[in-house]
């Protein structure tokens, strides 16, 4: 089957290093690992020169070097408005004629831009069965090429992926800047999203039209109402939730120096998403005896840097934390084998934000076998706790409480989850999983389990497909969960129903990865874990 995939984002590089540039890579790679053929059109290959990490930026990732890539290269004004920037400091969009001038700039650009794309994927003459386009503010290239290959006597179906929420088109619903999105997720056979709470805003959107009026009026008026309960249901039939992956081939557990300080990993942008001064307070507050022995190694850039070095520095935990940047995806899975515990501190979703808190690294970081402290927000109470943990609670009261006790926690949970804002609660946190090296190992053997069972991106693409009716492997990227606890000990971890099996596990040290058998061989070994891979179930 032939793929076309649509990359509109002019802030995407397709071999960049930012996460949604590794969510690209890895799409690619796992459709490919279904034996499908894809030519990628882009319009830029490299990264933001603020975001790229340096050596090798726009350079091609292993595995896709020979992947065929259009390129049109059209200038597209940065943005005016800046989600991510500081809160303390104006946003460049916030009013004025100069503003709204480069709105309008960046609206007309990425729509020739996205009018370019689609005529070259046309003109490529190859009998595309799939359009496959990332959601990109004001691009309906993929509706584009969708409306001319059916001109053309050729059926081809089209997925739009909503990996974020189009925070330009928000900020002015009622002009015409919501047209070609709308156009764009209207013409989707699927609309694949990376959160539960990106596809309600996807919903939203489309059973409104993104017009506040309309909105205003089905509130009003009976008759609009049973309208927009009908476009609701209608485009809830084409809405799925399919959260990020990981690539367990890449990610892989590793074992750390027994000698080594009590270290904490942070990786994403610096920036109002990640509540980093949250953990800075309670790396600097926590009430443990060796508090001041813990490390913290924050990986990423954003606009915070220099004001979370000054934080650290008031704190008086600078000498405790290093700041390593932004670094390129090839190196990221060594950087996480570094850590002992990651946190993922995130404040508390606003209604309708749209916020995907379900975020890449986490899957990274529960592959290479490193348990999670989380806020209790979006999807990360269901990625981290087991059916075990959660039952007896419904909606959303589950991510209300804290794992605080080692009565509440499950053998099969991967992580502890804290309230956002409560640094009591993430002190806590840490303290628990720096004194309890078996709870840590635990964990981690129950979060690669996890991840190489259900979290893979050929999984992920193998949904897709399914969705769509279209062909999928059913031994793409099979894989072998790899122990990160001695075997002998792995009998010792629930299944993911919660019922136990014999056995304790009380081996806190990582081995390292056993060589594959040679193709062929046929000695049978012996289980490596509570779960066998599945279809689809590798990446």
């Amino acid at each position: 089957m032939k793929i076309a995939y649509l990359l509109v984002d002019p802030a995407v590089g397709l071999f960049g290093t930012t996460g949604a540039s590794v969510r690209v890579q890895e799409m690619i790679r796992a459709f490919q690992a279904h034996g499908h053929d894809v030519t990628v059109f882009c319009l830029t290959r490299q990264d933001r020169p603020e975001e790229a990490s340096g050596t090798g930026s726009g350079l091609k990732p292993a595995g896709l070097r020979d992947l065929p890539v259009v390129t049109v290269p059209v200038e597209v004004p940065r943005s005016p408005v800046q989600p991510a920037e500081a809160e303390d400091a104006p946003p460049t969009g916030s009013g004025g004629a100069g503003a709204e001038s480069a709105g309008d700039a960046r609206r007309e650009a990425v729509g020739h831009a996205a009018a370019q794309l689609a005529s070259r994927a046309v003109e490529e003459a190859v009998p595309f069965d799939l359009i496959y386009e990332r959601c990109s503010m004001f691009s309906d290239a993929g509706a584009r090429v969708k409306e001319q290959l059916a001109a053309a006597g050729h059926s081809a179906q089209l997925v739009m992926e909503l990996d974020a929420p189009l925070v330009e088109e928000r900020t002015d619903a009622t002009t015409s800047c919501w047209s070609p999105t709308v156009r764009a997720l209207t013409a989707a056979d699927l609309i694949t999203c990376a959160s539960s709470s990106l596809a309600r805003w996807a919903g939203e959107l489309l059973a409104g039209d993104g017009s506040d009026a309309a909105d205003q009026q089905e509130e009003q008026d009976e008759q609009g109402a049973e309208r927009g309960s009908a476009a609701e249901q209608a485009a809830a039939s084409r809405l799925a939730v399919v959260p990020h992956g990981v690539n367990t081939d890449r990610f892989i557990p590793a074992d750390r120096d027994p000698g080594a300080p009590f270290t904490v990993g942070l990786v994403g942008s610096l920036d109002p998403r990640h509540d980093i001064d949250l953990l800075l307070r309670a790396l600097a507050e926590a009430p443990h005896p060796r508090r001041s022995d813990w490390m913290l190694e924050i990986i990423g850039g954003g606009p915070q840097m220099e004001q979370l070095q000054v934080r650290a520095a008031e704190l008086d935990a600078y000498r405790q934390v290093t700041f390593h940047g932004p670094i390129r995806s090839a190196d990221m899975p060594q950087m996480l084998t570094r850590v002992d515990v990651a946190v993922a501190p995130f404040p508390a979703a606003q209604e309708g934000e749209g916020r995907p808190i379900s975020p890449l690294t986490v899957y990274e970081h529960l592959a290479c076998g490193v348990p999670v402290v989380a806020s209790a927000v979006g999807d990360l109470p269901a990625l981290l706790r087991s059916p075990a943990s959660r039952q007896g609670t419904s909606g959303d009261q589950s991510t209300r409480e804290p794992v605080d006790s080692a009565e509440r926690i499950s053998d099969a949970d991967r992580g502890l989850l804290v309230p956002p804002g409560d640094v009591g609660a993430l002190a806590a946190a840490l303290g628990q999983l720096a004194d309890q090296p078996d709870l840590r190992a635990r964990m981690a053997f129950a979060g690669r389990a996890a991840v190489v069972e259900r979290h893979t991106w050929t999984r992920r693409a193998g949904e897709v497909l399914r969705l769509l009716s279209l062909p999928s492997s059913t031994h793409a990227g099979l894989t072998t969960p790899i122990p990160v606890v001695d075997t002998a000990t792995a009998a010792g971890t629930p299944d993911e129903a919660g019922s136990p099996r014999p056995g304790v596990i009380s081996s806190g040290r990582r081995r390292r990865r056993r060589p594959r058998r040679p193709p062929g061989s046929r000695r049978r070994r012996r289980s490596r874990g509570p779960h066998s891979p599945q279809v689809g179930g590798g990446g």
